[in-house]
C-alpha cells in the first residue's frame, strides 16, 4: 500500500497523535477511564456511550465529563454496544440488554444458554450479536435480528461479518484489526495502525471517532489527505 500522508506517532497507550503537518488532522483523546479497556462504543445523537468493565460510561457533553450508567445491568464487563430499532443494545456475559432512554436504564431482551457475548455488528437494519463458548475470539455463534431486536435467531457460525465501511466526508473508512483504512482511487490505504485492536470507528457530528485499548479519540478536522 502506498503512504497516504506523514506518519502518526503512537503513545504507550496506543493513541495516534497527528504530526505537525498542516494537512494532518488533530486527535483529541477522551479520558473515560485510564484503568479500563473500552470494549465497545456508540454515539447516539449528543450522547456518547462506552462499554467498560463494570457497565457503561456515558457523556452528554461530548466527552468532557463521563458518568456511570447501567441501571438494570449486573456489575460485569459490557463487551459490545449497538443501535437498532430506535434502541441502544448492550451485551454482557450471556445476556442482551436494550435501553430506550439513552443508556440510563437497561432491560433484559434475550440470552444464550452457554458462552459469552463478544460484540455487535450492524449491517443495514440487521443486528448481529457474536458470542463465544470460551469468552474470547474467534466467535462460535451469532444471533441476528432483522426487526430492531424484537426477536433473535441463530445464524451459521461461519457467517462472519467484517465491520461495514462507512462514509466520512468524501472518504470511505473501514477497520481491519489494528488498522484504520481509507478507500482512495479504488484502493484501500492504511491511515494508521494502533498497538491494540480498534474496537470502534464511526462518523458522528462533529467528527470521526476511533477507540482502541483504553482510549477513545475524536478528530473534528478530517483525517488528512493523500
Amino acid at each position: 500500500m502506498r503512504t497516504a500522508h506523514a506518519p502518526l506517532f503512537i503513545t504507550a497507550l496506543g493513541l495516534a497523535v497527528a504530526s505537525t503537518s498542516a494537512s494532518e488532522p488533530s486527535w483529541q483523546p477522551w479520558s473515560i477511564n485510564q484503568y479500563q479497556s473500552i470494549y465497545g462504543f456508540r454515539a447516539h445523537g449528543d450522547t456518547l456511550l462506552a462499554a467498560v468493565d463494570g457497565g457503561v460510561k456515558r457523556s452528554v457533553d461530548w466527552g468532557i465529563h463521563w458518568s456511570e450508567v447501567g441501571a438494570g445491568m449486573s456489575p460485569d464487563r459490557v463487551t459490545g454496544l449497538g443501535l437498532g430499532g430506535n434502541r441502544l443494545w448492550a451485551c454482557q456475559r450471556r445476556t442482551l440488554y436494550s435501553s430506550e432512554d439513552g443508556g440510563r436504564n437497561w432491560a433484559v431482551r434475550d440470552s444464550i444458554d452457554a458462552g459469552t457475548f463478544l460484540r455487535f455488528i450492524e449491517r443495514g437494519d440487521t443486528l448481529y450479536a457474536y458470542y463465544s463458548l470460551f469468552g474470547k475470539e474467534p466467535a462460535d455463534g451469532v444471533l441476528y435480528s432483522a426487526n430492531g431486536g424484537l426477536s433473535w435467531k441463530d445464524m451459521p457460525a461461519d457467517a462472519m461479518l467484517d465491520p461495514e465501511p462507512f462514509a466520512f466526508g468524501t472518504d470511505t473508512i473501514t477497520v481491519s484489526g489494528t488498522a484504520l483504512l481509507r478507500k482512495a482511487r479504488g484502493d484501500w490505504d492504511t491511515l494508521f495502525s494502533l498497538r491494540e485492536e480498534i474496537t470502534y470507528a464511526g462518523a458522528s457530528n462533529p467528527g470521526l471517532i476511533v477507540c482502541s485499548g483504553r482510549i477513545c479519540m475524536q478528530s473534528a478536522d478530517g483525517i488528512g489527505r493523500s
